[in-house]
């Protein structure tokens, strides 16, 4: 079904949509009150995703009730002040490797780094954890961190990556930021390190069902 497009994971996988949402909410002073209307709802459903999605696909009420719902569990005054990186995990990954790990950088570097081999995963995730230049990670660390730092879209679609950027030079991300963007993405490294040795250790939690997700904090 169309409707489970907009499950609970929907803003936090796809960078695009959350930063067109909070902009769209800002700059039209939407409140809690304004999503129970379906004609401001569907205002904001179209300044969110892409208008390709609707050429092929008609706006129904399941397709708006799912989308509600997916605001309501983020909340509106949330989601007006939040730093997207606290709920979307792309935009989480962009602010650790451009802000963090590599501020200097030039377009090639970061996206050797979004396409990254192993040589260059170990390197970025050495730097991330404090670790040694020459540490050598075990190979479900290597492929944990990978998952983490690379990411096809933001070497295929530029648009994608610059819409990232220009939302993430918008904001002032100040020392305490930093420190929660290093944090959580040490956290979500190790968590899906740790998804990886259960599916290796033959748990029966699936991976699917246990990727670690950007939480809100």
């Amino acid at each position: 079904m169309l409707a489970d497009l907009f499950d609970a994971d929907y803003f936090v996988w796809d960078a695009r949509a959350i930063i067109k949402l909070q902009r769209y909410l800002l700059d039209e002073r939407i409140e809690m009150e304004d999503i129970e209307n379906n004609e401001k709802l569907e205002n904001i459903l179209l300044a969110t995703v892409e208008t390709a999605f609707f050429d092929r696909n008609p706006i129904t009420p399941e397709l708006l009730d799912a989308f509600k719902e997916s605001i309501l569990g983020l909340q509106v005054d949330y989601l007006n002040t939040v730093r997207l990186y606290r709920i979307n995990y792309i935009i989480l990954k962009v602010a650790c490797v451009e802000y963090l790990l590599y501020p200097h950088e030039d377009n090639e570097e970061y996206k050797k780094i979004y396409s990254c081999d192993e040589q260059k995963v170990t390197e970025v995730y050495n730097k991330l954890f404090d670790l040694p230049k020459d540490n050598i990670p075990d190979n479900v660390t290597v492929t944990a961190a990978k998952s983490f730092f690379s990411y096809d879209i933001l070497v295929d679609d530029n648009d994608y990556l610059e819409t990232i950027r220009l939302y993430l030079r918008g904001i002032d991300i100040n020392s305490r930021e930093l420190k929660y963007i290093k944090n959580r993405s040490v956290e979500f490294i190790n968590d899906i390190i740790r998804v990886y040795q259960q599916v290796r250790s033959n748990q029966p939690e699936l991976l699917t069902s246990d990727y670690p997700k950007c939480v809100i904090s």
